[in-house]
């Protein structure tokens, strides 16, 4: 049958559509590259201005989907922990390995005022008035400008984890998960961490969080650490509340400046049942979207359907001959994926071997507009254009 000899050219362009992001579409000689906005937020709170780095996932300005958002401090490491955060969401969020994710990086100030529960003396730092500045101030101002699911992750590098640690336990409303490098690594503190843990730990029986920790002995302050981070895991053994995940990951062969982030291992881990199955055979639209309903009670919002998944089970449809059923994902991807140049492909194939030209035609242009230099379907357009003028 011609249809299935077509799956040949379906699969073959699949890396050609799927992975061109589109804000690499149409550059010229000399733009600059760009991965994220700069934005500034007036702190009342902190009685500053606060630098903020954007990055938004690819097709946000075409779709009205929602999104779960990362916010990462030490913003001001620009080309290390923020160009390392926006590479690792967008390779997992556009192949289905992890949701897409909207990004929100607080540039430091003062970080051992904000982030720290103590300075080294013991005397008291801001670490309160940042948390405020979290939850009255950035955290509202994003969820007012950005489309924002009801799902907030935190990424701590260096003291920005001990400022992860304490929200977890000061403001445990906050955030859902937690990925921290060496939390006990800064002397100011630590001892009252290990207090509010355990006051947090012992008066709750479920606490659903997930705690993904990265630590190293490199010197003095680490080993240090690390007795307090025993200390943290023996509570969390002890009280063994429900729901609440902690991971820790020792870093031996560590040989960088930059203690390691762990933020690829850390979100995979996170969002490890998140990737379709391999294995699961479904029948239609409907199965696709019961899994990710039931991720989404699992979670605790609504996980949209991966347009990277829809598009391989529709494939895997078309090759057991269920052409109804992967037309009616193909035109889902249309509908809610405007930019899905995996969408039109498909559908221009089906509606050619249909004998509907003019509506195969309708979406090779379409395709054509999204993706330019996508040879194979200007060739199928010319073709289909001369056989209509006959």
């Amino acid at each position: 049958m011609r249809f299935l000899k077509n799956l040949l050219s379906i699969l073959i362009l699949i890396s050609v559509i799927v992975f061109i992001p589109s804000n690499l579409i149409a550059q010229e000689d000399g733009d600059e590259i760009v991965i994220g906005t700069y934005k500034l937020i007036d702190s009342k709170i902190l009685n500053e201005k606060r630098t903020l780095l954007i990055h938004l996932p690819r097709g946000y300005d075409e779709t009205e989907m929602a999104y779960p958002v990362l916010y990462l401090l030490y913003g001001d490491h620009v080309t290390t922990y923020f160009a390392e955060t926006v590479a690792i969401l967008d390779r997992l969020g556009s192949t289905g390995r992890i949701p897409p994710m909207i990004l929100v990086s607080v540039m430091n100030t003062d970080r051992y005022r904000d982030l720290l529960p103590r300075a080294s003396d013991g005397s008291p730092t801001g670490i309160d008035d940042f948390q405020d500045f979290f939850r009255e101030e950035l955290i509202p101002w994003v969820e007012r400008n950005y489309r924002t699911k009801t799902y907030r992750v935190i990424v701590g590098p260096q003291a920005g984890a001990n400022f992860g640690l304490y929200t977890l336990v000061d403001e445990p409303d906050m955030f859902d998960a937690f990925i921290l490098n060496q939390p006990f690594r800064w002397r100011g503190g630590r001892d009252l961490l290990v207090q509010k843990t355990e006051e947090y730990f012992r008066k709750l029986d479920i606490i659903r969080k997930f705690v993904y920790i990265t630590y190293v002995s490199d010197d003095e302050f680490d080993k240090e650490g690390i007795k307090f981070l025993v200390d943290f895991r023996e509570l969390v053994n002890t009280t063994n509340p429900g729901g609440f995940i902690l991971e820790l990951d020792f870093r031996e062969d560590h040989d960088e400046f930059l203690q390691p982030l762990g933020l690829r291992e850390g979100i995979k881990r996170l969002f490890e049942n998140y990737p379709f199955p391999d294995d699961k055979e479904v029948n239609n639209l409907q199965e696709i979207a019961d899994y990710y309903k039931q991720l989404s009670n699992e979670f605790g919002f609504e996980v949209d359907m991966p347009e990277h998944v829809l598009s391989t089970q529709s494939d895997k449809l078309s090759e057991r001959g269920k052409r109804e059923e992967a037309l009616e994902i193909w035109e889902y991807m249309r509908d809610n994926y405007p930019r899905s140049g995996d969408a039109y492909w498909r559908l221009a194939l089906y509606y050619r071997e249909m004998g509907n030209k003019e509506l195969a035609i309708e979406y090779l242009k379409k395709l054509i507009d999204l993706y330019p230099d996508v040879a194979i379907a200007r060739r199928m357009l010319e073709e289909l254009e001369k056989e209509s003028e006959k």
